[in-house]
């Protein structure tokens, strides 16, 4: 019996961790965030379910701080640099999971999604979602209606085109993958936490804080935005060194394709898609996650 409560209460943090997310698009009510709301009741649930514990409250407040201070841009700059900094050091470290307190569900251990790829292995991760949560949530104006959906989709897909089919080109001559067609049966719950769990922390962080805020800080030095692109997708890449030397180089050329995307849109959703889109070719096309041997 207590098995199956466990079961429940996890899906029930969870299914209210992707409502909060999803409530990122919807209009503030009265000034105030809606995705505030399914967020209370996401880290209420996860006490419940014992997937959070009270040590997950700090970095909780430390991000909620650190983005208040940053969101206001009359505070003087030394504050806003150390919101900056500090902000940096909770992102990286919730999302190689340094802070105690989080107890991130594993749904896949160790599949075969290609017959000659690695084991792969899934964890639905709360901690790192955090990141992409307060910064999408504090420090951007995101896309709340139809009319303003349509053009960014129209800009942003025939520029994810040549980005997926270039990385997947280098892939495929340095050999880190073969052409594999396929449809996993992981498919479903493999696309909803590579959407809005990965997807939203990445491009939430090194694309909607680094290069954001790279490019503010560099906007009267000479080429100071493409400064801030390379930077970010360097990080980017390195973000990816357990993977690899290979993995780093091939993550800091889609990390380039990422941030132009974004540079070129000013649409976090924009990169949020192209890296989507080329994660799903990945799956669906080539060797997943890469060959064995190659990492």
């Amino acid at each position: 019996m207590y098995f199956a409560n466990a079961a429940i209460t996890s899906v029930m943090f969870y299914a209210c961790l992707f409502l909060t997310i999803l409530s990122l698009w919807l209009p503030r009510f009265k000034n105030v965030p809606i995705w505030y709301l399914p967020f209370a009741f996401t880290v209420i649930l996860g006490f419940i379910a014992r997937h959070v514990t009270l040590y997950a409250l700090v970095p909780i407040i430390l991000l909620a701080f650190t983005t208040q201070i940053l969101r206001r841009k009359h505070l003087p700059l030394w504050m806003r640099a150390l919101a900056g900094g500090a902000l940096v050091i909770l992102s990286l470290g919730l999302s190689a999971h340094l802070f105690p307190g989080f107890y991130n569900l594993k749904v896949i251990d160790s599949a075969r999604i290609s017959a000659d790829g690695i084991p792969f292995t899934l964890y639905l991760n709360f901690d790192k979602t955090l990141v992409g949560l307060f910064i999408l949530g504090e420090l951007h104006q995101l896309i709340r209606t139809r009319e303003a959906w349509i053009p960014m989709l129209r800009s942003t897909l025939p520029r994810a085109v040549p980005i997926i089919l270039g990385t997947a080109f280098l892939s495929l001559v340095f050999q880190f993958v073969r052409i594999d067609p396929k449809v996993p049966e992981i498919l479903p719950i493999w696309a909803a936490a590579n959407l809005f769990l990965v997807c939203l922390a990445e491009e939430g962080f090194f694309r909607g804080f680094i290069q954001k805020y790279l490019t503010e800080i560099l906007q009267h030095v000479r080429y100071g935005k493409v400064v801030a692109l390379f930077a970010a997708s360097l990080l980017f890449g390195l973000a990816h060194f357990a993977g690899g030397t290979l993995y780093v180089i091939l993550s800091t050329v889609a990390g380039l394709g990422y941030g132009w995307v974004y540079q070129k849109t000013e649409s976090i959703e924009a990169s949020m898609i192209t890296h989507f889109l080329l994660n799903l070719f990945h799956i669906l096309l080539l060797t997943y996650p890469a060959l064995e041997g190659a990492v």
